[in-house]
């Protein structure tokens, strides 16, 4: 998206974000292309890695935070302390995005598994299972690491 909207002779919001959804992605996708050009920058909500801002979580990790940005890209901008609850969390979803990276690049359905049971919104392994099935089947064309018989 940030290709097209560099063209200069675009005039109508691009096709591909009605593939993406999420009302106003588009002003949003403005409003850091502005910021990142602007001398000033400005502060937007962004994923950036962690870095220095939650000490208490990995400084690679990926948040969603208030973030300066501008022409030199995105720098968090410190919170307060995570509660537990709010780390425990945090740190689920990290792992489970973790697993889910690991099992796309290797195709290793038992990683993917790993990945879904992890994620707190999946209560069981049983319940994971028949998930992991229907959602490698519904993107078998995007996921030909899964189906190396599909490649002969």
């Amino acid at each position: 998206l940030l290709e097209l909207y560099a063209d200069p002779t675009l005039v109508e919001k691009p096709a591909l974000l009605s593939e993406r959804g999420g009302a106003w992605y588009s002003e949003a996708a403005l409003e850091l292309v502005e910021a990142l050009r602007s001398p000033v920058g400005r502060t937007l909500v962004v994923d950036v890695r962690n870095g220095d801002a939650f000490a208490d979580l990995p400084r690679d990790l990926v948040v969603e935070v208030a973030s300066r940005v501008d022409r030199d890209g995105a720098h968090p901008v410190g919170g307060p302390p995570l509660t537990r609850a709010q780390r425990e969390l945090v740190l689920a979803l990290d792992r489970c995005q973790r697993l889910t990276i690991r099992a796309a690049l290797s195709g290793d359905r038992e990683v993917a598994l790993e990945a879904l049971v992890a994620n707190p919104l999946v209560p069981s392994r049983e319940v994971a299972e028949p998930l992991l099935d229907a959602i490698l089947e519904a993107n078998r064309p995007q996921l030909p690491r899964f189906f190396p018989e599909d490649r002969r």
